[in-house]
């Protein structure tokens, strides 16, 4: 006897590109763990490279738009390109005959609202909005255009997915979103393989930086939003106090912000004592021959990084930043508090939020940024607490192990579709 063929369902990821950033990182976790009741196309709509090869996997059918151009913030060029973009989206959608499509950053989740077919939309948001949507000082008509098309569309979307309930508040309160139209899901952490990466051994040419030092680490794209500077001038009231200290930052970014961390570096003395390695293919094993994790960002959405340091056991430092590291670190208490002390919480260490503005070596050391000096010098001092955070921190990011988050997310896809 034949059994009826069980239809799956089309669901398509869209992206801008495959470049690293924790929003690819979450559509290949995501891609390689969907239900096999899913039909996925991943629509990818900048050139393709064919000699770009992508940091992380991805599963499912891949389809290029390869809509040529370099990224611009010349704002016709930036329409132009955006056109072009949901032109062939809304092609895409309709050759494919897809059911549901997602999408995971600012223009896309715009893109995908504004080319619905017979498709279900899921947006999801990644970031504080309002404080990202400020960020973007260089192109004020862009920051105003963006806030307003958020206002307009957002609520269009038949659900909208964001990491954090901070990023949830900030929506409804600042942006007049229906609250029942969110839901919260976290992003998925694949933890097994995190704890089998981070158990290699770390690469011979990098041993050196970890023997017999007192090793800090930061990882994370180079920009603004991760505030960098702050970090490397606490750093140096670190450094006076504990000299076998060193800081290592791994990540890329744009050649006008290193140059400037560059500068404040060697202002600062501390060229022997502060590293910059490029994105590494196994972060975790590094994470883990680190003594403590120390994170500087001005705002997150939910970052990724702090649940991987703590399934790598490293002990966290992080700002109380709009939003996620509170969800993370202190997950009873109350997220919308924030602090303006060293807070030891249950499962790190939160410091007050640090400002927008790049401070060079000429401006003294800020409150706050005294007060991360202080969270990572303490934690020097106290190897009872660091062994007590490493151990709790792997049991906090069990939590969001990808098979809780992949179940929810099937089953959030399998709500809207019904509706």
């Amino acid at each position: 006897m034949n059994l009826p063929d069980i239809k799956k369902i089309n669901i398509a990821f869209y992206t801008l590109d495959f470049k690293t950033s924790g929003v690819f990182k979450i559509i290949s976790t995501l891609s390689q763990n969907i239900p096999s009741d899913y039909n996925l196309h991943i629509f990818v709509s900048d050139e393709h490279d064919e000699n770009f090869i992508p940091a992380f996997k991805v599963a499912g059918e891949i389809h290029y738009f390869n809509i040529k151009g370099p990224s611009s913030r010349n704002p016709l060029k930036k329409m132009y390109k955006n056109y072009m973009r949901k032109k062939l989206l809304k092609k895409y959608k309709s050759d494919y005959n897809i059911d549901l499509t997602v999408t995971f950053s600012e223009n896309p989740n715009l893109h995908n609202i504004v080319t619905r077919q017979n498709d279900k939309i899921v947006i999801c948001v990644h970031n504080y909005t309002s404080i990202n949507i400020a960020e973007d000082i260089k192109n004020r008509l862009y920051s105003f255009m963006y806030n307003r098309l958020i206002k307009k569309y957002f609520n269009r979307a038949d659900k909208i997915v964001t990491v954090s309930s901070g990023i949830k508040t900030d929506l409804v309160s600042n942006f007049g979103m229906n609250k029942d139209l969110i839901e919260v899901l976290y992003n998925p952490h694949d933890i097994k393989r995190i704890e089998e990466m981070s158990d290699k051994e770390l690469p011979a040419e990098y041993k050196y930086i970890f023997e017999n030092r007192f090793s800090i680490i930061n990882i994370g794209r180079i920009s603004t939003q991760k505030g960098h500077w702050h970090l490397i001038r606490a750093f140096k009231t670190v450094k006076q106090q504990i000299p076998e200290a060193i800081l290592i930052i791994i990540g890329e970014g744009k050649k006008e912000l290193t140059d400037l961390l560059s500068t404040l570096i060697s202002d600062l003395e501390l060229s022997k004592d502060v590293v910059f390695l490029n994105f590494q293919t196994n972060p975790y094993v590094f994470m883990k021959n680190a003594d403590i994790y120390a994170a500087s960002s001005i705002f997150e959405g939910l970052p990724n990084v702090l649940i991987e340091c703590m399934a790598c056991g490293t002990p966290v430092i992080s700002t109380d930043c709009r939003s996620g590291p509170r969800e993370i670190l202190a997950p009873k208490t109350d997220f919308s508090y924030v602090t303006d002390i060293i807070e030891k919480t249950e499962f790190g260490i939160l410091t007050p939020p640090l400002g927008r503005d790049i401070l060079n070596s000429s401006v003294p050391i800020t409150k706050e940024e005294t007060l991360l000096a202080e969270a990572m010098i303490m934690l020097y001092n106290d190897k009872e607490t660091r062994s007590s955070y490493s151990n709790k921190g792997k049991l906090r990011a069990a939590e969001f192990n990808i098979e809780n988050t992949i179940r929810n997310y099937d089953r959030l896809f399998k709500k809207v579709l019904e509706q």
